[in-house]
């Protein structure tokens, strides 16, 4: 499935791209990861003795899938008493940091963020459509996204911006 991510993610989808490649087989490496090969190579460097080392690749998840991070509420478990409050972020997986650190661009901040604390629905994909978030975004007032949305400076036509609000 394709993902539509918006074009200022660029950085974001370039850094996962090489943190994948790197944990692909290489046909020219003898269908071995180059992780393996570097890992090899810095242990016959520095004489340590030759340890095995796989690669973990279990935390690997669809690129663009919805992700659901908790809030820093939730997190501190602060305003447990006000159980209608949301628990988690709606956002979107853009790229790893390490085997339990995921990036994920978070739609109502508009930014990427570092987050462990992560459920991911691996159904759902980032379309760009914004009658898709009706449901996600029930809590926000129509004027919270417009002056969101205004203040991001993600698109450069106005009258884009005035298509997808309405």
């Amino acid at each position: 499935m394709a993902v539509k991510l918006l074009a200022l993610l660029w950085v974001e989808i370039y850094k996962a791209a090489v943190y994948l490649y790197n944990r692909t087989l290489k046909k020219s490496l003898s269908w071995r990861l180059p992780y393996e090969d570097f890992y090899t190579f810095v242990v016959k460097k520095d004489s340590i003795p030759n340890l095995v080392r796989k690669l973990q690749i279990s935390h690997l998840r669809n690129y663009g899938c919805k992700a659901f991070a908790m809030t820093n509420d939730a997190l501190k478990k602060t305003n447990r008493l006000n159980k209608l409050e949301p628990n988690a972020w709606i956002s979107y997986l853009v790229g790893y940091d390490s085997i339990n650190i995921y990036r994920v661009w978070n739609l109502k901040l508009n930014r990427v963020i570092r987050v462990r604390d992560v459920t991911f629905n691996e159904d759902e994909f980032y379309n760009g459509d914004l009658d898709s978030f009706k449901d996600d975004f029930l809590n926000v007032t129509k004027e919270e996204i417009d002056e969101l949305i205004c203040t991001c400076e993600i698109y450069n036509d106005e009258a884009i911006l005035m298509d997808l609000l309405n």
